[in-house]
């Protein structure tokens, strides 16, 4: 039962990860002038380059893209178990 919960969970924090994402791409001004910049930055980089540092470049990308998805999975996942823990919490007082 355990298992079972562990993995509803971790599929309801993958889900919830992917719409809040798409969310913020969507409709946050600041996020969408911020990724705006990040293309004219890349895209300037990209054209000064040779096509061995481009790639280097693009490898360096993927790893921090990455990385930032792994880090935000976890800290989406510590915060919803305090939620839980929380909720579980003011339940025992009440």
């Amino acid at each position: 039962m355990i298992e079972e919960f562990q993995a509803y969970i971790d599929d309801f924090v993958d889900r919830r990860l992917n719409d809040s994402v798409v969310h913020l791409i969507h409709h946050d001004e600041i996020y969408k002038k911020m990724q705006d910049e990040s293309r004219t930055v890349q895209h300037n980089l990209l054209s000064k380059a040779d096509e061995e540092t481009q790639e280097l470049f693009v490898k360096y990308e993927d790893v921090m893209n990455a990385q930032m998805s792994i880090r935000l999975r976890q800290i989406y996942r510590i915060g919803f178990k305090d939620a839980i823990k929380i909720i579980g919490s003011i339940e025992k007082a009440k």
